[in-house]
Parts: structure tokens; C-alpha cells; sequence
């Protein structure tokens, strides 16, 4: 199963934010999103928030559905209000949570782009075929998206522009990169 995706009840769910901490009064909660944005329309959408079980001896999670209200840029990290929390006491015991949304309520891509959970994990080669790594992590920079790449303790990082990924496949798992000479 890919990293980012989990499967409840049936239902495929994909990792899509980090819950920082609380933000203000009314419940609003600092969320870190996958992409930089809520992977769901504010008003219509639903997010399902990772709730641990308060008891130390069973690690069980369930998933608790909230509809998504509203969803602010601010800094490095969204200011996002939900359905249900409604006080910062609230908010706070979601702190370090993680957001998931059901992978039927994505919204379709175009060409070329692809959701992170679809990313993580992925092999990575030079266009000769030289295993670089396994793509660990997909962070936003202001001109374009950066992977990490690691193989054991090295690390990579490749800006995603169409320069040096050459060739994506989602379905195989391995993605092409022409390497640069100042790298």
C-alpha cells in the first residue's frame, strides 16, 4: 500500500495534512496540507481527522468526519475552521493529528500533476536508468515543488520542473530525472 494511504472500511483514504496547533479562540486549527492547500472546496467539502484513542493500551485510531468551513493561507501554514470544533480546548486535542479525505472526493488533475500519496514512495532513475532513491518527501517552494530523495543516508533534492523530470509513472512506481552537472 502506497505511503499517505489508508483503507477503512472499505473506503480508501489519503493522507492529506498535519495539524500544528490551535490558532486563536474559536476552534481554527494551524494546518500544514500536503500541497499547500485544502484538498477539499471550504464550504462543501469533508475532511476526516485521525482521532487516537485516549487509552495508552489500545492504539486504535478512528477517523472523524468534519465538513471543512473555511481554509485562509497564513504564514507556512493554513488557518482552517471546522465543522464541530469550536473552542481553542477543542482544537487543542487535535494538536499533531493528522487530515485524511476519501480518495473518491479528490479533485481530478490535469496533465502532469499529481497528488503527493501518488508521489511518496515513488523509484527515481536517471533517464540512463541509475537508481537514485525513493522519493521521501515532497515539500513546496515558492517556484516549484522540491522531492527528497534518499537512498539509505543520502538525500536528494530535485526541484519538480519539467527540465529534469522527464517521465512520471504513477502506475509502475518509477519516475525519470535527467540529472544536471552542478549537481
Amino acid at each position: 500500500m502506497p505511503k499517505g494511504l489508508k483503507t477503512v472500511g472499505g473506503r480508501d483514504y489519503i493522507f492529506s495534512g498535519k495539524i500544528n496547533r490551535p490558532f486563536g479562540l474559536k476552534g481554527e486549527l494551524l494546518i500544514t496540507w500536503n500541497n499547500g492547500c485544502a484538498p477539499v472546496e471550504p464550504g462543501e467539502g469533508v475532511v476526516y481527522i485521525e482521532v487516537r484513542s485516549a487509552d495508552v493500551n489500545n492504539s486504535k485510531s478512528r477517523l472523524r468526519p468534519c465538513r471543512l468551513l473555511s481554509d485562509k493561507r497564513h504564514t507556512r501554514f493554513n488557518i482552517v475552521a471546522l465543522e464541530g470544533i469550536n473552542s481553542r480546548e477543542d482544537a487543542r486535542t487535535y494538536t499533531g493529528g493528522s487530515v485524511w479525505v476519501l480518495k473518491e472526493d479528490l479533485s481530478p488533475l490535469g496533465r502532469d500533476e499529481y497528488y503527493v500519496f501518488q508521489l511518496v514512495g515513488m523509484r527515481v532513475e536517471t533517464i540512463e536508468g541509475e537508481y537514485l532513491g525513493e522519493i521521501a518527501e515532497v515539500f513546496s517552494n515558492k517556484g516549484a515543488d522540491i522531492y527528497m530523495i534518499k537512498r539509505g543516508k543520502e538525500e536528494i533534492l530535485i526541484p519538480a520542473i519539467g527540465d529534469i523530470i522527464r517521465e512520471v509513472d504513477v502506475k509502475n512506481g518509477v519516475m525519470k530525472v535527467r540529472m544536471m552537472e552542478e549537481w
